[in-house]
């Protein structure tokens, strides 16, 4: 009984006719008690020397009530780094009843060797009157878990709890581990040669470093011959734009003579006169003395252009006889000037 503020049971209260005082009672159950347990809670009067009181009881489901019944399925034994699965059987044994079944694992043991839990698949359901079903509890260990067993073979006990709407009920399974010590000794001898691939790996990776930094050199070096070439092709596209609307210069005779061709293209040298035709082919005519050559301007006359040709402004004079052969008024315009200085007629 726990002393409250109606009730101490070291002085117990005098409680008048037709009234009544709260009891507060504290209770446990031993562990391992299962099933329906009744509680009697008796009172007597001080006065009456004991003799009058009554008695009154409560009843507790405690622990398993029967109506869930759980089944461990055989050990099961790992003997490499992995998983294996550990069974067991839920058997639903209430006559009438559906109930809504939540599966837990204690571990116990094996929490400081291996990751235990429920498949996702079984961790909750609903199980119908007198029905059965199937779970799998998973246990697994890592590489690292497995080689550092403290011994070679370890049995590991599972703890199962199944907690129903009207029922609570626990087993347990059990998981075997088996290292071979041979296997653990190859084990190391694998760890030894891993290492070896690691450092292997490293100076492979440095070795591929630097052959990316010298692929990027090369790829950057011919991106700027690139960007070279591009800068001459647009330089060139500029010039093309700024005079490529501008004539092509005519070929301007030297101090009056043509550049000289190539002989197979000499049409004079390779007539049937060798060049002399000229001497061959004139008319002897007699002029008097003092007479200038027949169609010779007057002395003293300036030059004047051909009649129909107009030079425009800004333009150099056209020198006698007018437009030298092969020339256009746009060309005297641009090159005139140089036509005049290389024959001496400025």
């Amino acid at each position: 009984v726990i002393q409250s503020d109606q009730y101490n049971p070291n002085s117990p209260p005098s409680v008048a006719q037709g009234s009544s005082v709260n009891i507060t009672i504290q209770y446990s159950f031993d562990i391992g008690t299962n099933g329906l347990l009744e509680m009697m809670v008796s009172a007597r009067s001080v006065q009456s020397g004991g003799v009058a009181g009554g008695v009154g009881s409560a009843t507790f489901q405690v622990g398993s009530q029967g109506w869930i019944d759980l089944t461990p399925g055989t050990m099961v034994t790992l003997d490499a780094e992995g998983w294996i699965l550990a069974n067991l059987t839920i058997h639903n044994r209430h006559p009438t009843n559906s109930q809504f079944i939540r599966l837990d694992v204690d571990p116990g043991d094996a929490r400081q060797f291996s990751s235990v839990r429920v498949q996702s698949e079984d961790s909750s359901f609903v199980l119908d009157p007198d029905m059965k079903r199937s779970a799998a509890i998973k246990f697994s260990l890592t590489e690292t878990q497995f080689l550092n067993m403290p011994e070679d073979e370890m049995l590991f006990n599972i703890t199962v709890i199944a907690t129903g709407d009207d029922d609570v009920s626990e087993t347990v399974v059990q998981v075997k581990v088996i290292r071979d010590s041979l296997g653990g000794a190859n084990a190391e001898a694998d760890g030894g040669i891993g290492v070896v691939n690691i450092i292997a790996f490293i100076i492979g990776g440095f070795v591929i470093i630097a052959l990316i930094a010298v692929l990027v050199k090369v790829v950057l070096s011919t991106n700027r011959e690139e960007d070279e070439i591009l800068s001459l092709e647009g330089y060139q596209r500029q010039l093309e734009d700024t005079y490529g609307s501008m004539p092509a210069a005519p070929d301007v005779p030297v101090g009056g003579i043509s550049a000289p061709s190539l002989p197979v293209t000499d049409e004079v040298a390779n007539s049937a006169y060798g060049g002399a035709a000229d001497i061959f082919e004139q008319q002897m005519t007699t002029t008097p003395a003092g007479s200038p050559p027949a169609g010779s301007p007057p002395a003293g006359s300036p030059p004047a252009p051909p009649a129909g040709e107009v030079v425009p402004d800004g333009a150099p004079p056209l020198p006698p006889g007018g437009l030298p052969d092969g020339w256009d008024m746009t060309q005297w315009v641009h090159y005139g000037e140089q036509y005049l200085e290389q024959q001496g007629l400025k």
